[in-house]
């Protein structure tokens, strides 16, 4: 047997003890120093990740106004963390636009920003042979259906046979 030590072994202590930068892959150059991939140790990373958080959330605040300021609670930490470039904000938006909109009765969104209200015979013009050609079919379709119904329900009856009262479009179909 060999004394050497297996590669998975080592990839074992490696992967305890450090992490690859997330860039490394693509090789950007934030990932390498000197031509060589940057790797911290667990505690590193973390602290590397932190300021990096910390870094974008002072650019966003330099563009909104402050969600979160870091002053080394605990509580603040963690809403560092889970804060994930403005989802946060959104959903914080619409809980209020509900809340506001259960006070009072006005609308929520204002009539400039509203969409014209089309009547459906501008969208679709119906005079359009597919259309008138589309209905005809629905209509056959549902005739046949209520032929084959009636025929049915012709077999199980006994005694004299009624007059069936017919609609105006079954009317047409029939004339045509």
């Amino acid at each position: 047997m060999s004394s050497q030590p297996r590669r998975g072994n080592n990839m074992k202590w490696w992967r305890d003890h450090y992490y690859s930068h997330p860039g490394k892959a693509s090789k950007l150059p934030e990932a390498l120093a000197g031509g060589q991939d940057k790797c911290y140790c667990k505690v590193c990373f973390d602290a590397h990740r932190i300021s990096v958080i910390n870094e974008n959330q002072l650019s966003r605040e330099s563009r909104m106004a402050p969600r979160y300021i870091f002053n080394g609670s605990v509580e603040d930490y963690l809403q560092a963390l889970t804060y994930i470039g403005g989802f946060e904000e959104i959903v914080q938006q619409h809980i209020t636009a509900v809340e506001d909109d259960d006070q009072d009765s006005r609308p929520i969104s204002s009539e400039a920003t509203r969409l014209p209200l089309i009547p459906i015979c501008e969208l679709f013009n119906f005079s359009n042979s597919y259309w008138i050609e589309t209905f005809k079919n629905t209509i056959i379709s549902s005739y046949d259906q209520e032929l084959e119904l009636f025929e049915l329900l012709d077999f199980d009856a006994d005694g004299v046979e009624e007059v069936v009262d017919v609609d105006e479009v079954t009317a047409q179909v029939l004339t045509s």
